[in-house]
């Protein structure tokens, strides 16, 4: 993440590395984004607060 840009991190089956293990033998990819701006997460979580739906 030093890097300024996002990346995804495979674990389970098909990592690259001897890591995780997952019961089910299979695989999860994480997409790790870089928060430019935290104003759209801050409105996101204001509005999960007042109990109203919310997206990014």
């Amino acid at each position: 993440m030093g890097s300024g840009r996002d990346r995804e991190i495979r674990y389970g089956e098909g990592s690259p590395w001897f890591d995780i293990v997952l019961p089910c033998g299979g695989g999860i990819t994480l997409t790790l984004h870089k928060l430019r701006s935290a104003q759209p997460l801050l409105a996101v979580l204001n509005r999960l607060e007042q109990r109203k739906p919310a997206g990014l």
